[in-house]
């Protein structure tokens, strides 16, 4: 959420429709085939958009390396990305969005089930918020 806000032209509410459009690998995925046409699916993005994504994101995620892991079976590829807190992560996109840090904190905490991504938890933390 945070590599996408930083991109000019992309603001919070069209990161979370990223990354309500797609999982985090098959973002990289995308990134890293420059597949533009996957990216103006998303609502919001349009073709200039898309491309610089794509430029600025490349860069940015080179670090981001697919792992191999075995899941049943088959080969499914992994981000390795820093450890992050997803509760903290989700707490700072509500402050983005401008919502005070106390509310953010509240809104998390009371959505917030063992297990949930900083996406999912934003968009749970988001709907309290909005009744």
């Amino acid at each position: 959420f945070r590599e996408l806000i930083r991109i000019s032209g992309i603001g919070p509410k069209v990161a979370l429709a990223i990354l309500s459009s797609m999982e985090t690998p098959q973002l990289l995925q995308v990134i890293q085939n420059e597949d533009i046409t996957a990216l103006t699916r998303v609502p919001g993005i349009g073709k200039k958009t898309a491309e610089r994504l794509l430029l600025d994101l490349r860069d940015r995620l080179k670090g981001w390396q697919p792992q191999q892991v075995a899941r049943l079976g088959e080969q499914t590829p992994l981000i390795a990305t820093p450890s992050v807190d997803p509760i903290a992560e989700a707490e700072a996109g509500l402050i983005t969005l401008g919502y005070k840090p106390v509310d953010a904190s509240k809104a998390v905490k009371s959505v917030m089930q063992e297990g949930m991504s900083t996406s999912e938890l934003i968009m749970a933390a988001l709907k309290g918020l909005g009744r």
